[in-house]
């Protein structure tokens, strides 16, 4: 499990013209899981290899955004 950065990836969602259900259709899940993905940090290797294709990230996005530190 790790800590996704909600509003950085919303961010960079938008900035590649997309939305939450282009993604979900992409990566063949509907919207409750890929919401329980981003509550719980429980997304696949595969699902997030295919996120940093879809969403053109570099190494500095997926760190900052799936590394991103826990907020108490």
């Amino acid at each position: 499990m790790f800590t996704i950065d909600r509003d950085l990836l919303l961010y960079k969602v938008k900035q590649a013209n997309t939305t939450y259900d282009a993604i979900c259709k992409e990566l063949g899940i509907n919207r409750a899981t890929w919401y329980r993905h981003l509550r719980e940090g429980s997304m696949t290797v595969a699902e997030l290899h295919e996120l940093i294709r879809i969403l053109k990230l570099t190494t500095d996005d997926v760190i900052a955004i799936f590394l991103a530190p826990k907020v108490a």
